[in-house]
């Protein structure tokens, strides 16, 4: 079907003014408790925007037919490439993947080989100043009841 009317644009840019302010909602207004879920709402953003293009372009964009078909088939050729060529190898602390080449050898395959001992770790003695989960029994980061002496003239800190 040629259209002499040309390409319809104003799809496109709808899509691109909703995926702007959602993105700016996901910020600005702190959706998600942390700093990760922001991330992964943007890139479901991120994705439903994409998606969304894709299907202006193959179904309500007016271009040729046969321009259609080569930019469809060229998005398919680019996916089998990446697929084939890329590997993620680490996730950071914000749930980003941290991508490398198949043909490169993985961060941890650096780390080199860990032995194993037998038996079990030397454990020492538990005291009431221990606590043994990550920050903490709450996980909170806190100590009760530790006092810093305020005064080191009378109470120097000890050299270790």
């Amino acid at each position: 079907m040629n259209d002499s009317r040309g390409l319809r644009w104003w799809p496109l840019g709808l899509i691109f003014l909703v995926t702007t302010v959602s993105i700016g909602a996901i910020w600005l207004l702190g959706l998600g408790q942390q700093r990760q879920d922001r991330f992964l709402y943007t890139v479901l953003a991120g994705f439903l925007a994409t998606a969304a293009t894709g299907l202006w372009w193959l179904l309500f964009s007016r271009a040729p037919g046969r321009l259609r078909l080569y930019s469809l088939l060229l998005l398919l050729i680019v996916g089998v490439l990446a697929f084939f060529t890329l590997r993620v190898d680490t996730v950071s602390g914000d749930l980003i993947p941290q991508f490398r080449w198949a043909w490169q050898q993985p961060a941890d395959a650096k780390l080199g080989s860990l032995e194993v001992g037998g038996g079990d770790a030397d454990r020492p003695a538990q005291s009431a100043n221990d606590f043994l989960g990550y920050f903490g029994t709450r996980g909170d980061g806190k100590i009760e009841g530790v006092q810093l002496a305020a005064d080191w003239e009378t109470q120097p800190p000890e050299l270790l």
